[in-house]
């Protein structure tokens, strides 16, 4: 099954673990400049692997209705945007 128009894109989360690479092999070498960025793109590789893991487990449990959820939560966190931006809005 595809579902397009995700907001993490994987040429996205390619290109990113393709920067860890770099700055992996700039910190094994020595340069340590931009070793900050790494526990933080470990933990986004991390949360990735999971969410793969647990949408097969999901979908396997009770087929394409466990997608109504996630649907679910990105619709109640645009509303609340869309809910708030109006009420502090200057007119």
């Amino acid at each position: 099954m595809l579902i397009s128009g995700n907001l993490l894109r994987s040429a996205h989360f390619s290109g990113m673990t393709s920067d860890m690479g770099t700055v992996l092999g700039q910190y094994l070498r020595g340069n340590t400049e931009s070793a900050w960025k790494l526990p933080a793109w470990m933990a986004l590789v991390s949360s990735f692997t999971l969410g793969g893991y647990v949408s097969v487990k999901a979908v396997s449990a009770v087929g394409r209705t466990a997608l109504m959820l996630p649907v679910s939560l990105y619709l109640l966190v645009s509303a609340s945007a869309s809910l708030r931006q109006r009420l502090t809005a200057k007119d």
